[in-house]
């Protein structure tokens, strides 16, 4: 496999912030590298991403009834909304893989329910990774939902802010090293320089926790993107982030999407605000306050006061531009609606 993977790393060149391959063929390099890797460790005979779009992944696997399928969550997602899935039709599918960022708890059980029901032969094995990487670096265990077990060909450490490295369990940023990497991003070395370090670890950017498991295997879990956490420093100088709180409410079954972000507060220089914008399911039980009542009670319950967010901003959809990230969200959700402060819930 070593071998292999260092052949592969010879030929895989992607171009800056090349991230989205969606309606791509699968000769796509990324997906080419899916298709060796997956193949080692999991038997996979064909995988493949949706060739015509998002919303065309169930008709693709109809058309090219692949033993095992391979996607991003942004491609497997409207699969789950598909009225015309009939029972038992996917029972040719030996595995689903979901790849790119981790699912969400309620993602995924909605996911799973549908390929359960379409009849493939397992349950949905959730990973992730980065194209840098020749993509999967990470795959979903039994121990968990959230925590992961590296992929057998990539070593995995975190740093504090300091940049030193973390020995044992903590949070910090995570870096990633494996043969399987790319040469580096098309006529770009400055950016190549960036990423990796001269022993070839490269920094992926997210924020990541490890913990060791009484099987004595050291887990992963993926918190979210540096650049998108909202962080902040507890009185007791623990580092705590606000993805935690993204997390809790897209577990509850109302809520369709939530972004929850730092807004600064007006003359108070440091000092910040917990928001969050939040879509709804379209099925949700009770009226708009109803439903911001029963919010507040589960992040009281779970986080106490530290990280309750003060206010609240029902949208009918996520405002998108192209990729969103948390920083955006404030900007791009102007003019869609007035928040409505926790003052007014309780």
């Amino acid at each position: 496999m070593h071998e292999i993977c260092l052949q592969l790393k010879d030929v895989f060149i992607i171009e800056p912030r090349d991230r989205v391959f969606t309606d791509t063929p699968i000769a796509h390099a990324t997906a080419a590298v899916h298709m060796v890797i997956e193949y080692m460790l999991h038997g996979c005979t064909l995988a493949m991403q949706p060739i015509f779009g998002t919303q065309r992944l169930l008709d693709d696997i109809r058309l090219l009834k692949p033993n095992h399928i391979l996607a991003s969550p942004s491609q497997h997602k409207p699969l789950s909304k598909r009225s015309d899935l009939r029972e038992g039709e996917l029972s040719f599918v030996k595995r689903v893989f979901s790849g790119a960022e981790k699912l969400y708890e309620s993602d995924y059980n909605k996911l799973d329910a549908a390929y359960q029901k379409g009849g493939v032969q397992t349950h949905l094995l959730d990973a992730c990774g980065m194209s840098e990487y020749g993509t999967m670096t990470l795959l979903s265990s039994d121990s968990s939902r959230n925590w992961m077990l590296p992929v057998p060909t990539t070593e995995h450490r975190l740093h504090d802010e300091e940049g030193n490295v973390i020995v044992g369990d903590g949070v910090g940023r995570h870096h990633t090293r494996t043969p399987a990497r790319m040469l580096g991003y098309l006529n770009n070395p400055e950016g190549t320089a960036e990423f990796f370090d001269s022993d070839g670890w490269g920094d992926n950017g997210d924020i990541t926790e490890s913990k060791t498991f009484p099987d004595g295997r050291q887990y992963l879990d993926v918190l979210g993107r540096d650049s998108d956490m909202t962080a902040f420093t507890s009185r007791e100088g623990k580092r705590i982030y606000g993805l935690l709180v993204d997390r809790l409410l897209l577990n509850n079954p109302d809520i369709l999407e939530a972004q929850t972000v730092a807004l600064p507060v007006a003359g108070e220089a440091e000092a910040h605000t917990l928001a969050t914008y939040i879509v709804f399911e379209p099925d949700a039980d009770g009226d708009q306050k109803e439903r911001l009542q029963r919010i507040v009670a589960e992040c009281r319950k779970e986080f106490g006061g530290l990280l309750l967010p003060t206010k609240y901003q029902i949208l009918e959809r996520m405002p998108q531009n192209g990729t969103t990230h948390k920083r955006d969200i404030p900007l791009l959700a102007t003019g869609y609606g007035d928040f409505t402060d926790i003052d007014e819930i309780a």
